[in-house]
This record gives structure tokens, C-alpha cells and sequence, in this order.
């Protein structure tokens, strides 16, 4: 609601008495905001309070950016003054908070999204703010490459714990390096991690470990329950999520080391069976070949095609094929059995996921589709005393070592592992290069149409110790009476 001197400095909106007249209500969209509440001049309401200044300023600014306010059609007009009356409004929310007044936070809530969808609307989707000194107030990804050759005096990384990536195994600990340099011209630079604490690894936990209860003048480690930080907070909301998920809830409102997660591999241990520089090696003559398939709809997660052999005691890494989405389903089909017939397969395993429809489509190409026995955690953990013997070659693919890295291996309350990648990560490669080293994984591979090399020169060595004078020693026929 507007009280008092706040309705005196906002005085926008001829008609408005709170701000449910100037927000659509849940169950209306954003188009039903009562234009006909909106002063009918650009230039807003008479007066000089501080929210009419503010009010001018905005709309102006937002007019300029579309060419004057005269280029304005009625449209656009109408979309501005809303902008700049729902900015305001946001401003004198924020004023409040500041000083310790209560205020609805849904009220925030629903103005700040309004807002957004307008600015959207408006074509306005730059997330940062220049000052007049110059300095630029900005919302940025986590990417390395985005901070980089910025100089910084304040940078917050908000929920740092939980940074994903298909191109970096860390990026947290690589968004924090890029920014480093950035902040050593300014003697006071500071740089803020929030986050709720995951699993104990990457910069948040390295942080806490290394300087939580030191005495240390260089960092500042706080670790305090919700309620502790928001005495507000309904009990009843931290009761419901203790008794849904007490792990989660642990890390998410008592601010602890979630004991349930952990990594499941580390990424030197893929890179050092990498050889460097290769990403493809091409098919060979008398090699035996398996591959595997991670497929998916074809509208968010990648399709991949890995292709092996085994040459004496290495599992080798041929092939990794990846097609991002969104892509045809059948056309993946096509080409990855294209690619499955240049290394003499005719068969392919994969998991069961549209079992009916990825067995139809490959064998339109020729290609038999077998599911896998193994479901996806299985194929993890038999992919991992692979790699840990040493005995594997893979190829050189950073999406690869980055999604083996963000894979997490959970434990149930009976005991039971299972791996998997991250809310809102992927491993699409990762499964299937996993799935492609597990075939593999077992030594005796003998094709369905004849014996490998080795396995014909073991029969010939079997053979010639079971008869070492050769084939004339074998014993005379029987002979009939």
C-alpha cells in the first residue's frame, strides 16, 4: 500500500490508491494494468517531489532510447510511462527495506516482474546501469570470458556453489581467477561469494576450509542458519522441507556441507588419460569397433555417438559425435549409423530412453539398436576402475572433462550410490563415453562374423601344443572289422 508522504512522492497515477492498481493481480496478465490509471502526458504529473523527478527522468530516458518522444506511437507511450511509474515504485520498495520498514516482499516481487516483462517489451534487455562518474552497475554469466579485461571495485558471486558449465570442470574457481587481476588496480576492492553450501568441493568449500574461524585480515568467512540472517522466515517453511527432504534442507536453511553429495571423479583423472590434440582417430583394418549412443527428443540435451576398440590391454577412444539440440531425430539417426558403418558396426548400444522409436529408426538405417544392460549410474561406476587402472586413451574434448567433473554421486539412506549429473547440468557425452569404455571394458570382444587377429593366433598356438609333430601325428583312422 502507499501511505502518507510516499503516496505524495510517488503521485504518478491520477486514479491509483495502492499499488493493486497499479499491478495486475495473479490471476490477470501483465496487459491488464489499468492504463486508464496512467497520467495521460509522457511527461507525468505536475510537481517536484522527488518520485515526479524520478518519474520524468525514467520515462525521458526510455523515450530517448526510442527516438525522441515524439517518434512514440500510442503503443510504446503507454508501455513507458508504466515502466517508469513501476520503477519508481520499485525504488521507494527497495528505500524501505533499507531502512528497516516493513514492506510486502510481494508486492517487490510482483512489481519487479511486471517491470521486467515491459523493459522486455520495450526492447530493453541490457542488465547493467551507467553512472554519471562512469562506473557501470552490471548482471553478468558465469564466464570466465565475460569478466575478463574489466576493472572491478565490487563483484558479488551470487550462489557460488552451485556454478555449472559444459566448457569448464571449475568455473567458479575460474570466474574468481578471472576476476582477480581486474580488482588489483583498486587498493579496495572487494569481491562477495553468497551462496548455500553444497557439496564439499569447489571455491566456496575450499574458502570455508581454509579461513572459516581464522583470524585472517584478508578474508572473511560467515556461515549462519536462515533464520539467523532472516529472523522472518516462517518456521513452518523450514519444518515442511526438513520433513520432504532433511538433506537438502540442512544445506538450504542450517547453512551445512551436504554429507549425501559428493564428486564422483576428478578431472585430472580424465585428463591424464587424454592424448592431447586428438579429437578423432579413423577407422583401421582388422580392428574390432563397439559403439554407443546417448539420444534424447532432440529439444534440450545433446545426441552423442562414441565409438571404441580394444588394441591388447588399451581401451581406445575413436569416435565422439555431438550434435546439440534442437536437431531431427531422424536425421541423427541417419548420420550416426553413416558413421557407424565406416567402422564396419552394424549394431550399437544405448540406454532405453524411446526404446521402440530409436530401435525403429536405426534399423531403418541398417542398424540394429541394442538397449544397454546397464542403467546409467551402473555404467559410471563400471567406467571408473577403467579409467583409474589406467588402461584407457581417451580424446582430447573439454565438454567431456568438464561433465565428468560435475558428475555427483549421491548415497541413499539404505546405502545405495547413484550417479548423475547436477540439477540443470547434462552428460550427454560423459554417458556416452562412459558407456563406450564399459563395452569395452571386457576383453574377449569377438565379433558376431569372425575371430579378431589375436584371437586366431591364440587358436593357432593352442593347436600347435595340442599337436607339436604336427598334423601327421595325428592318430590313424579307425579301421572297420
Amino acid at each position: 500500500m502507499l501511505r502518507g508522504n510516499e503516496k505524495r512522492e510517488v503521485c504518478l497515477f491520477e486514479a491509483a490508491r495502492s499499488t493493486a492498481d497499479i499491478l495486475p493481480s495473479a490471476d490477470r496478465p501483465p496487459a491488464a494494468v489499468r492504463r486508464s490509471a496512467l497520467v495521460p502526458r509522457l511527461r507525468g504529473v505536475n510537481g517536484n517531489s522527488l518520485g515526479s523527478r524520478r518519474y520524468r527522468e525514467v520515462a525521458m530516458a526510455l523515450a530517448d532510447d526510442h527516438g525522441g518522444a515524439d517518434a512514440l506511437d500510442e503503443s510504446t507511450r503507454v508501455s513507458i510511462r508504466q515502466a517508469a511509474g513501476l520503477t519508481v515504485e520499485a525504488e521507494n520498495l527497495q528505500r524501505r527495506i533499507a531502512r528497516g520498514e516493513p514492506v510486502n516482499h510481494e508486492d517487490l516481487v510482483r512489481v519487479a516482474r511486471v517491470l521486467n516483462q515491459l523493459m522486455r517489451q520495450l526492447g530493453l534487455k541490457k542488465a547493467s546501469l551507467e553512472l554519471s562518474n562512469g562506473v557501470e552497475i552490471g548482471v553478468m554469466t558465469n564466464s570466465l570470458r565475460a569478466v575478463r579485461g574489466r576493472t572491478v571495485a565490487f563483484v558479488c558471486l551470487d550462489e557460488v556453489a552451485f556454478y555449472r558449465s559444459d566448457d569448464s570442470a571449475n568455473p567458479d574457481v575460474e570466474t574468481y581467477n578471472a576476476l582477480k587481476p581486474g580488482m588489483a588496480t583498486i587498493p579496495e576492492a572487494m569481491l562477495v561469494g553468497i551462496s548455500s553450501p553444497y557439496r564439499k568441493s569447489g571455491l566456496l568449500y575450499s574458502k570455508w576450509k581454509s579461513h572459516y574461524g581464522r583470524d585472517d585480515d584478508g578474508v572473511l568467512v560467515i556461515r549462519a542458519a536462515s533464520q539467523v540472517l532472516n529472523p522472518t522466515l516462517d518456521q513452518a517453511i523450514v519444518d515442511e522441507a526438513m520433513e520432504r527432504d532433511p538433506a537438502a534442507a540442512r544445506a538450504e536453511y542450517f547453512a551445512e556441507w551436504r554429507a549425501d553429495i559428493s564428486g564422483f571423479i576428478d578431472a585430472e583423472l580424465i585428463e591424464g588419460c587424454i592424448e592431447r590434440d586428438v579429437d578423432r582417430r579413423p577407422p583401421r583394418h582388422g580392428e574390432t569397433y563397439r559403439g554407443f549412443v546417448d539420444v534424447s527428443g532432440g529439444r534440450s540435451d545433446s545426441a552423442v555417438l562414441t565409438v571404441g576398440h580394444r588394441c591388447r590391454d588399451r581401451i581406445i577412444l575413436d569416435v565422439i559425435v555431438e550434435r546439440r539440440a534442437p536437431y531431427s531425430p531422424d536425421s541423427i539417426a541417419a548420420e550416426f549409423a553413416g558413421t557407424l558403418k565406416a567402422y564396419g558396426l552394424g549394431t550399437v548400444t544405448g540406454d532405453a530412453y524411446g526404446a521402440e522409436w530409436t530401435t525403429e529408426r536405426f534399423g531403418a538405417h541398417g542398424v540394429i539398436y541394442q538397449p544397454s544392460e546397464l542403467n546409467r549410474s551402473e555404467i559410471y561406476l563400471n567406467f571408473l576402475p577403467a579409467v583409474t587402472s589406467g588402461q584407457v586413451d581417451l580424446l582430447d574434448n573439454r565438454k567431456m572433462v568438464a561433465q565428468f567433473a560435475q558428475l555427483e554421486r549421491r548415497t541413499s539412506r539404505a546405502g545405495r550410490d547413484t550417479i548423475d549429473h547436477p540439477s540443470g547440468g547434462h552428460d550427454d557425452v560423459s554417458n556416452a563415453v562412459a558407456g563406450c569404455i564399459t563395452l569395452l571394458a571386457v576383453k574377449k570382444q569377438f565379433p558376431a562374423h569372425g575371430f579378431t587377429a589375436e584371437a586366431s593366433q591364440a587358436f593357432a598356438a593352442a593347436i600347435a601344443a595340442r599337436f607339436p609333430d604336427g598334423p601327421g601325428a595325428m592318430r590313424p583312422p579307425i579301421r572297420m572289422v
